[in-house]
């Protein structure tokens, strides 16, 4: 293993999908491809985001914060 840093996007293919988790656990954002968008999220996504945040990736409310804040 290297101990050579490096960044998310250097790690990424470019298909991939990446939730963004803070120290404490928070999620932070979803990183989508260039590729693709909000209606193509892969179904363990949105099932992670429900199960374990209780957020609904698909609700267009605004005071749904994961949903302004999609990258």
């Amino acid at each position: 293993m290297s101990t050579e840093k490096s960044t998310l996007t250097d790690n990424l293919e470019d298909d991939d999908w990446a939730l963004v988790i803070g120290p404490g656990g928070e999620l932070k954002g979803v990183y989508i491809p260039e590729a693709h968008d909000e209606e193509s999220v892969p179904e363990a996504i949105v099932e992670i985001l429900e199960q374990y945040y209780d957020i609904d990736f698909y609700d267009d409310d605004d005071t749904n914060e994961l949903a302004r804040t999609v990258h």
